[in-house]
This record gives C-alpha cells, structure tokens and sequence, in this order.
C-alpha cells in the first residue's frame, strides 16, 4: 500500500495540482473574465487554424461588409473574404468578455450581440456599446428579433424590447406542460464538485478542499525528496506529520469532490447525463423559477407564426412569450455540448447544428414523411454563415477554409477560463481529438483516488503490529528508566 502510494503520488502530483488550480479559477468565472494567457504557452493544437476552435461561429452582413464572430470577438470583412481586420472598438479587453454566443440585425438595421456576461449593441460610430439588463443573475445564451423587437436570453429568463428605444423587460416564462421540478441530474453534480451548489459558501469549501490538495501533493513530493537527501529527522518529522494528519482528517472531503469530477467526464458521465433528479432544499437548484438553468435559444418562426425556445431539456414551442411552452417532438438530437446553429430557411424548414452533426428539421412534415433529414453526419458543427457567396459550414476542429484566415490570427489569445477548463477536464493533457482520450482521463481520475485512499488506508494486521511495537517501545523504556534509577541509587549507597 505504501509503495503503491507512493508512486502513484508522485506520477500524478502534477495532475492534480492542475486540476485543483483550474478548478478554483473555474469556481469564479466573472472573477477572472478579464485575465488572457498567451496562446503560445499552450500546445500547438490549440492554434488557430482556418477559423477552428469557435474562432468563427457566424457571421451577419452590414451593408457591404460581413461582420464575422466568435470567441475572439469581431472581425470586419467584404463580401469576397478578403481584408480582414479587427472590429472590437468598444469591446472589453479579456477575451472571456468577448466571446460572443450569438449576433442579430433588427428590420431597421440595428445590431445586436450577446456575450457570456452582456449585451452589446453597435453604434452608429462602429463602436460596440455595452447595454445593462435589469435583474441578469446567469449567464447570455442567445440574442434574436422580429421586426425591430429584441429578445435575449439568459440561463434563467429572457428580456424584451419591443423597439430600439424602450428599455428591455424581464420575462419569466411559464412552466412547460411537462413541467414535473426535477433538475438534471449532471448539473447537480457538476454543482457539488465545485461547491457552487450552495452559492458562496460551497464555492469557498470547493477552494478549501483544492488547496488541501494541493498541500498534500506538495508535502508528499518535499517529503519523498528529503529522505533521499538525507535531510534531519525534524523535518522528516513536520513533513510527514502535515501529509499524513491532513490527508487522514479531510479523506472524505477529497474523495468526494474526486469520484464526483470523474462522473462529469466519459465514460461514467454518459451514465448520468440524461438523468434528472429532485432539487436539493436550500441550494442554488431550489428555485421558483421552472426554467432556472435552463434557456439556451429563441427563435420566432415566421411560417407557423410562435416561438421555438431550445433549452437543455429540448425544444418547446409557445404562441408568444407569455404562454404556456408545450415540448416539441420529433426534433432533431443536440449535443450535450449545445446548439450551435439555429436558423430557418425560406421554405420554414429550421436547419438545427451542433456537435452531433447538422440536420434539417421539418416542423409540418406530412404523414410519411420524415421530419428530420440528416444533412451532415460527422460535422462537429460550432457555426454556420450564409453572408458569403456559398453557405458556410464551420466545423469546431476544422474550422473552413473560406474566407482564408490571416496567419496573425494563429495565436489569438485565450482566455484564462477556458484554459483552466481545458486543464480541468484533462484536455491539455493529451494531443487527442478523438474520442479515445476518454479512457486516458477517466483512468487518471480513478488513479487519483486510488491514491488518495492508499494514504489513508492501514490494513487491520499492520494497526495492530503498530499498536503491539508502541506498547513494546514503552515497556523498554520504562524498564530502561526503572534501571537507570537503580544505578543511580547503588551510586549514591
């Protein structure tokens, strides 16, 4: 057991300090929003490459121009792809704050654009313009409009501004007819492992349990390198007392947050993503809110004259947003990874994207008649622009090839978050794009925990052989004192 901690402590210390440091940058997004770590730290892979990586995930014209967008912000172009340039005047400088989700142009002209914390309007100036929403308490997901009306959408609500000039309104949309107050089951534990599931706190023990951590791999590493140094017996001492009497007290708090982060990766997580359970009283979960958590996008559909609303639970459809959604079947599959394309075309067929492939959605298919036509099977769909000559198709590992990106653009750099999500989920660790790096991490997060229960655990035979040696180290030497007395005394007779 020893031997097995040991090694398997210092092959993977440098694991989980990166897991424990990503995870406490991820527990506070908006804290480190602003912060960007140079792309060129990171392995080649992560360079841009003909758009990839959600560089570009749409675009929408303005005048002669095409605006393109995506985790990088804007960039302005002409029709025919060339003379790409920057367009962020206005924008925040962290690129967590500019990862722009979605883009939309009123009948009037105007523009609209939603990033994961605000929303943005460009001014006449060509200069983008941050518009505050009242009561936003989660993250952007989407922006759209109908006529010169704007609709955005959060993870809990939605807002509305009927034209440019009145202030935008907060909707809580009605439970769905198939409303049952269940949460999904991925979130909650995704929610656990960070702490966030019990607001401030839980992240702040999330941290705590991080930092012991942290310590432990630190102490085991320092511990292991003085005794082949030979370093003094006190040290020894101070060293192995911190590593073994934290990691025996906090055992079960490292375990825990352990197993429930390798549940939020494949190939245990394809066990639980579907599941939905009850909300757990006095958490973030337990809401009045039946779409806490839940909203992605809408979309008005301008053949069937309603709203089509994708949320993680599927689509639903409402007359407007004041009534009842209704669940919508026979819609194409999503990605637990989310819609990335959600566009309707002129014959009111809705062409639906995301990392499950494109395919073309049929609201009105007659009887017999296929709703949904798979377009693109294999396409890791991250975007789709329709503003160029041809449709264009933006595959999220590929990227596309039209229009040609300027090679300045290959080390762009990334934000500070979504570095430590690559980190944490075990993506950095491995030059892997395809399914096969699911084993890989799922074996280091059971390594891991092995681990940690190899350093706490004594079999029963060696508790008692250490018990029978304390008794017998304490017999000697009080026997030994007992002679140094008699000694003593013949002495002093």
């Amino acid at each position: 057991m020893k031997k097995m901690h040991r090694w398997f402590g210092l092959i993977l210390c440098l694991f989980l300090i990166g897991f424990c440091v990503s995870g406490v940058i991820l527990n506070h997004h908006e804290m480190f929003s602003s912060i960007n770590v140079p792309r060129s730290l990171m392995p080649n892979t992560y360079e841009y490459k003909d758009w990839n990586q959600g560089l570009m995930r749409g675009t929408i014209a303005k005048g002669d121009s095409v605006i393109i967008y995506g985790e990088n912000g804007f960039f302005l172009t002409n029709k025919l792809g060339t003379n790409i340039k920057d367009f962020n005047k206005g924008m925040p400088s962290g690129v967590e704050m500019r990862n722009i989700r979605s883009v939309t142009r009123t009948r009037s002209g105007d523009i609209w654009a939603v990033g994961n914390f605000q929303l943005y309007h460009l001014e006449s100036n060509n200069v983008w313009e941050t518009v505050e929403l009242d009561g936003l308490d989660s993250r952007l997901t989407d922006v759209t409009s109908r006529g010169d009306s704007v609709v955005v959408v959060s993870r809990n609500h939605i807002w509305l501004s009927p034209n440019t000039d009145k202030p935008f309104r907060q909707i809580q949309l009605r439970a769905g007819t198939d409303y049952d107050g269940k949460v999904s089951l991925l979130r909650t534990i995704w929610l656990i492992h960070s702490g966030a599931l019990f607001g401030t706190i839980g992240k702040i023990i999330g941290d705590a349990v991080a930092i012991i951590l942290i310590i432990l791999s630190i102490s085991g590493v320092w511990f292991f390198i003085a005794r082949k140094s030979r370093a003094g017996k006190s040290q020894l001492k101070t060293l192995y007392w911190i590593h073994r009497r934290i990691g025996r007290i906090t055992i079960v708090l490292t375990l825990f947050v352990t197993i429930t982060g390798w549940f939020l990766r494949p190939p245990a997580m394809i066990a639980i993503v579907k599941g939905r359970v009850h909300a757990l009283p006095l958490s973030v979960q337990s809401s009045n809110n039946p779409w806490n958590d839940q909203l992605r996008a809408a979309r008005y559909d301008f053949v069937k004259k309603d709203w089509v609303i994708y949320t993680s639970n599927g689509f639903y459809v409402l007359q407007d947003l004041f009534s009842t959604p209704r669940p919508v079947s026979g819609a194409p599959n999503v990605s637990f990874m989310g819609l990335s394309s959600f566009y309707q075309v002129k014959t009111g067929q809705w062409l639906i994207g995301s990392f499950s492939g494109l395919y073309l959605w049929n609201r009105d298919a007659q009887a017999g008649a296929p709703r949904v036509l798979p377009i693109d099977k294999d396409i890791t769909m991250v975007g789709f622009s329709n503003d160029f000559k041809d449709p264009i198709l933006i595959d999220y590992y590929k990227g596309t090839t039209y229009p040609k990106m300027p090679s300045q653009f290959k080390t762009l750099p990334m934000s500070l978050h979504m570095a430590a999500l690559e980190t944490h989920t075990g993506r950095i660790y491995t030059f892997l794009k395809d399914g096969t790096n699911v084993f890989y991490i799922a074996i280091i997060g059971l390594a891991i925990a092995w681990c940690l229960w190899t350093g706490y655990y004594r079999p029963r035979k060696n508790r008692k052989k250490n018990k029978t040696t304390k008794k017998t180290k304490k017999t000697r030497q009080h026997l030994r004192l007992e002679d140094d007395n008699e000694t003593n005394e013949r002495i002093e007779n």
